[in-house]
C-alpha cells in the first residue's frame, strides 16, 4: 500500500483499526469464541496487535499462546 493511505488513516488508526475488541459492537467475534471455547483447549492469538483479546480468551481457554508479529 502507498504511504499516503497510512498517513490518511493514522489519526483514527487506534479507534477504527487497531481496536477490534472495542469495535466488536455486536459481539460477533465474542460469540464465536464462546462457541468454540473450552477449559480443555489451548488457543493461539496471532496478529500484530498488543494482546487486547487476552482478557477475553484467557478465562475461556486452558491456555492462550500469544504470537507477536
Amino acid at each position: 500500500m502507498k504511504r499516503s493511505y497510512w498517513e490518511k488513516i493514522a489519526p483514527s488508526y487506534s479507534e477504527e483499526i487497531f481496536d477490534v475488541l472495542h469495535n466488536d459492537k455486536k459481539a460477533l467475534i465474542r460469540s464465536v469464541i464462546k462457541k468454540y471455547a473450552s477449559k480443555k483447549k489451548t488457543v493461539i492469538d496471532i496478529g500484530c496487535a498488543i494482546g487486547k483479546w487476552l482478557p477475553v480468551l484467557s478465562p475461556a481457554f486452558k491456555k492462550v499462546q500469544k504470537i507477536w508479529k
